[in-house]
């Protein structure tokens, strides 16, 4: 009976242990996210300054812009531009949310990544019309 009584409070501790690292590891997550968006002032820039310098751009950042195509087979792209001008120069942008309509204004806030063919591509984490 003792052991069954040890093995219990054994087994209940390290199932609190595992809840507690879980849950300690997504609260430092989200205190992350909630700095980056609340705390620090957002640099938000033109899509076509990003296109023309996007070694200038580190961090946490919002690039405003007009959304020029959505990618239907991958659900996962757009490219964004600014006027009708500058359409050649558009950011691609990964964005795993729902897609912004084309020909909105919009704002993406993200960060700027690197592929490995050395082209640079916007990671949105969010997305808000203008």
């Amino acid at each position: 009976m003792k052991k069954k009584i040890i093995i219990g409070t054994i087994g209940m501790g390290l199932l609190l242990a595992t809840i507690g690292i879980y849950y300690l590891t997504n609260l430092a997550k989200k205190t992350t996210s909630q700095k980056e968006i609340s705390n620090q002032p957002i640099k938000i820039v033109n899509a076509e300054e990003v296109v023309y310098a996007p070694d200038h751009y580190k961090g946490f950042l919002g690039v405003e812009g007009k959304v020029i195509k959505v990618d239907e087979s991958k659900s996962i792209f757009f490219l964004l531009g600014c006027e009708d001008a500058c359409a050649t120069t558009a950011m691609p942008v990964k964005y795993n949310g729902q897609m912004p309509k084309e020909e909105r204004w919009i704002i993406v806030y993200g960060e700027l990544g690197k592929q490995e063919d050395g082209r640079y591509i916007f990671l949105g984490k969010e997305v808000k019309t203008k």
